[in-house]
């Protein structure tokens, strides 16, 4: 997962494309 990244920041498992 990109650093930056909603997905990064949560740890969750949801596409970086479905998080702005």
């Amino acid at each position: 997962i990109p650093a930056g990244t909603k997905v990064a920041e949560r740890g969750g498992g949801v596409p970086p494309h479905l998080c702005p």
